[in-house]
């Protein structure tokens, strides 16, 4: 058997057959590209979609600090009690570091209270500040820590109290060292 080729019935069949190929080969790529994508991103959490590992802590901010993570938290106290500052945000850089907030209102005004932990001492201060002469108290941090938590004025008190006991809900974070530095325009007193 001899197969004639000539330009009108043997170059078009050719093509077709070579063009089906093509078009299955391209179709074959495309779905295997497009289920090993979405077998990556399903299972192992590596994908576009995946959701932050949350870290659930119950201690002391200082307990927080020790997690050895850089970490952005969500805090509620966990106290039965009345309590003014119940709720905030703590970031630490899993060193020595270590910043609480929260909110509270007061005659009308809404006052955001910070306590930034550092190496050695801890720093109180409220925006904006409700005192003329001291803006804000620091205390060295070693005896901070050794303290028992004393909850008696909770439902009064309008800073942070760092030795009480807190859920927090945490999630990694980068290191913003700024957080970390109490401002330079207000004046402290220590407290020994």
């Amino acid at each position: 058997m001899k197969f004639k080729l000539d330009k009108q019935s043997g170059i078009a069949p050719i093509l077709i057959v070579l063009i089906i190929v093509a078009v299955l080969a391209i179709g074959a790529v495309g779905w295997y590209v497009f289920t090993r994508n979405n077998d990556d991103t399903s299972g192992d959490n590596n994908g576009d979609n995946t959701e932050v590992q949350t870290t659930t802590i119950e201690g002391t901010m200082f307990d927080a600090i020790n997690q050895g993570q850089a970490l952005e938290c969500d805090w509620k106290l966990n106290y039965d009690g009345q309590a003014q500052l119940t709720e905030g945000k703590f970031y630490t850089d899993g060193l020595t570091n270590g910043r609480a907030e929260s909110s509270y209102e007061y005659e009308g005004q809404t006052y955001e209270t910070i306590a930034v932990i550092n190496e050695d001492r801890t720093y109180h201060w409220s925006v904006p500040t409700r005192g003329e002469k001291i803006q804000g108290i620091s205390d060295v941090r070693s005896k901070y820590e050794a303290r028992e938590p004393d909850y008696r004025n909770a439902d009064n008190s309008a800073d942070v109290v760092l030795n009480f006991d807190y859920n927090f809900t945490c999630k990694p974070w980068t290191v913003d060292d700024s957080v970390f530095v109490a401002p330079g325009d207000l004046q402290f007193l220590i407290l020994e």
